[in-house]
């Protein structure tokens, strides 16, 4: 079972005192999409012969005043492998992140065909613009339910050798907890501030993937 780590610095608001003076954390910012951002991913498997590459669209989009930004999810190969397809993409995802709707996906896709693109109305809620540990929502969209949590602020499970300790870890699942049927949105996430998801895994096979390296070009001042 998870272990569960209440960090002091996120449970403790300035000048708050007593029970229920803490707000929560605001978590639209740890899904940042200012700039043009690329992260590249390890799998902890090391069987798997290529690195996940996602990479956001130069061109973005809005819908009822909203900034979309969809990200592509892609295959890096880097191991002797004739079936691996440099450049694959695996899926897309358009999301969004403010502080009024929280952190949304809008659409995805699983492939490169631009025309299987699946919409979600109303979105499916990833997390509310602030949480506490603990704190859930629910989105019924598309025909499912989807269930979103965060679980915990923990240490940050990455590959590059960076020790950070306030990743917000949540939890999507769809129809009841299922993380395999709602793939690729339902999964463990692990975000932080200034970088965005730092882990995904999927549900889908063993193990996770830990980011190994990510950039930022253009206006990256935390603002978008």
């Amino acid at each position: 079972m998870l272990r569960k780590v209440t960090w002091l610095l996120f449970l403790v608001g300035c000048g708050g005192s007593g029970e229920g003076s803490y707000p929560g954390a605001e978590i639209w910012q740890y899904f940042p999409f200012d700039g043009l951002r690329t992260w590249q991913f390890i799998h902890t498997d090391t069987a798997v012969t290529y690195k996940l590459e996602a990479s956001m669209r130069r061109d973005s989009d809005s819908i009822d005043h909203v900034n979309l930004y969809t990200v592509d999810y892609a295959k890096r190969c880097v191991a002797a492998d004739d079936s691996c397809v440099d450049g694959e993409i695996l899926w897309s995802t358009e999301w969004s992140s403010d502080s009024t709707r929280g952190v949304q996906i809008h659409r995805s896709n699983v492939g490169d065909d631009e025309s299987t693109w699946g919409l979600y109305v109303p979105p499916i809620q990833v997390a509310e613009g602030t949480m506490k540990v603990d704190d859930a929502v629910s989105t019924t969209t598309a025909g499912s339910t989807w269930d979103a949590t965060l679980f915990n602020f923990e240490a940050c499970p990455v590959y590059l050798q960076a020790e950070w300790e306030e990743c917000a870890h949540i939890i999507v699942s769809d129809e009841g907890g299922d993380t395999l049927s709602g793939y690729p949105i339902a999964a463990e996430y692990w975000a932080l501030p200034g970088r965005n998801v730092v882990a995904i895994d999927l549900g889908t096979d063993e193990g996770m993937w830990q980011l190994s390296e990510d950039d930022c070009e253009g206006d990256c001042n935390g603002s978008w």
